[in-house]
């Protein structure tokens, strides 16, 4: 049972995704540590504002203490809409079990209030070292003007909650079989992935050898360290060239490769085909999608 509700989350997650919904899953007591390897895609934020203010390492460290604040106060007033300290705006779905919340599904990358957005954007320029101009650029091209309607919203997204209760009530009649080693990797390497990072760094990170770390994760995913963060590497890559008109090099540097040529040839490997092609293809796509054909 517990198997076949993780993959109707997934699957119910893939479905609110596809239909234009920027979904995400965030755990803020620990619940979903042993459903990382499945949940892991659901918890970044997407959208290529987002992806640019979390190539910095320290903003993205910012965003994940903020996630309290927001169970909190979805503790105290349940369901809302709010503004990220970035000045996103996204609605927000408290999840709990016997009262208590476990954590929160985001719908998110909507415009709020923008001269807001751009008081924090110079506010952290120089912080995290943004270039204002980009940034705003980006808040203005990537984020959604026209919010979705507010019941209809909820009534997608409430059986999807519902459906992560059932998951921990049943989480606490099973035996605990997983290893939290596996789900902090995970986490580190979606925090990491666009700066340089080695089997060595995630070994410091969780507290094992670089040796152990290798032969660990190998055994639970069936591929390298190294390979899982070209994977990473590649699938925002992909996000990168469908949401945004970034020059190919600036979208090499944003997802971890300084060179742009190794860039290409790696996204060849693993797609078939180049970075160009695949943008074509994906706006061809789009194209056909929006005309109905």
């Amino acid at each position: 049972m517990e198997k076949e509700l993780l993959t109707d989350i997934t699957a119910y997650l893939d479905l609110l995704n596809r239909e234009g919904l920027r979904v995400t899953v965030h755990d803020t007591s620990g619940f979903l540590t042993p459903y990382a390897g499945a949940l892991i895609a659901y918890n970044i934020h997407s959208n290529p504002y987002c992806l640019l203010v979390k190539t910095r390492h320290e903003a993205w460290e910012h965003c994940i203490a903020c996630q309290k604040k927001v169970a909190q106060r979805a503790s105290e007033q349940g369901d809302y809409f709010g503004t990220c300290w970035m000045g996103v705006g996204e609605f927000i779905f408290p999840f709990a079990s016997e009262d208590a919340v476990l954590g929160f599904v985001s719908v998110s990358g909507y415009r709020s209030d923008r001269a807001r957005a751009f008081r924090a954007i110079d506010r952290h320029a120089g912080e995290y070292g943004y270039e204002r101009d980009i940034y705003k650029a980006a808040y203005d091209r990537y984020l959604t003007p026209q919010l979705p309607d507010s019941a209809t919203l909820t009534a997608r997204v409430h059986p999807l909650c519902q459906m992560l209760c059932s998951l921990a009530r049943m989480r606490r009649h099973l035996p605990d079989a997983y290893d939290p080693l596996f789900s902090r990797m995970l986490h580190f390497l979606e925090e990491h992935y666009s700066g340089p990072v080695s089997v060595s760094d995630v070994a410091h990170a969780v507290g094992c050898s670089p040796s152990y770390a290798s032969h660990f994760f190998k055994n639970k995913t069936g591929q390298s360290l190294i390979s899982y963060v070209l994977n990473l590497r590649i699938r925002a890559a992909q996000r990168f060239l469908c949401e945004t008109d970034l020059r190919i090099s600036d979208i090499a540097g944003l997802t971890g490769f300084s060179d742009a040529n190794y860039f290409s040839n790696t996204f060849r490997r693993y797609t078939g085909c180049s970075p160009r092609a695949y943008r074509e293809k994906q706006n061809r796509l789009g194209a056909d999608a929006s005309a109905g054909l």
